[in-house]
């Protein structure tokens, strides 16, 4: 069995989220420029959680490094780690590692069991041929009749063909 841990609260995740957009913003910028970060917190002064960082990074009216970096500390890196290290542990618990994707170990996936396919085979009303397919119903004029729907692939996309059949010919497909 792998390691447990405590799943981060979505405010955690939606922290981080914020933190590392105001980064990415920041980073657009010098911000030790007084005339840069002035127009970044002019921009940025009607956000309302941007406002809330903003306010810490600065001395008595510019930017500085310290106050960033202490602004990370004390609300941002413990957070930033459980996020992380939660990925982590899931990654080795859940996750197939010898792929680069993110798929089931097959040891789960096996357990993920899916709705069964069953398909229907019928004789077509207006040729006569056999169609293999998803035997549903519908209405055509007042009557209700039985048909295959067969699902096509195409360059642009899936779709559906649904073709009336002969209820009396209505037998499950191999």
């Amino acid at each position: 069995m792998g390691m447990r841990m405590a799943k981060a609260p979505q405010e955690h995740v939606d922290t981080l989220r914020r933190w590392m957009q105001f980064n990415d913003e920041l980073c657009k910028i010098d911000p030790t420029n007084e005339f840069e970060w002035n127009g970044f917190k002019e921009d940025w002064e009607d956000e309302e959680d941007f406002v809330k960082i903003i306010k810490h990074c600065e001395d008595d009216r510019c930017f500085t490094w310290d106050y960033f970096m202490d602004y990370y500390q004390s609300n941002i890196s413990w957070i930033h780690m459980r996020v992380i290290f939660g990925f982590e542990v899931l990654v080795d618990n859940v996750c197939d590692p010898n792929i680069d994707y993110l798929e089931f170990r097959p040891e789960i996936k096996k357990f993920l069991v899916e709705e069964p396919v069953v398909k229907f085979k019928a004789k077509r009303i207006d040729t006569g041929d056999w169609v293999t397919g998803f035997f549903t119903k519908k209405k055509v004029g007042g009557l209700i009749v039985p048909v295959i729907e067969v699902y096509k692939e195409w360059d642009t996309g899936d779709y559906m063909e649904t073709y009336e059949i002969d209820g009396a010919t209505l037998a499950y497909a191999d």
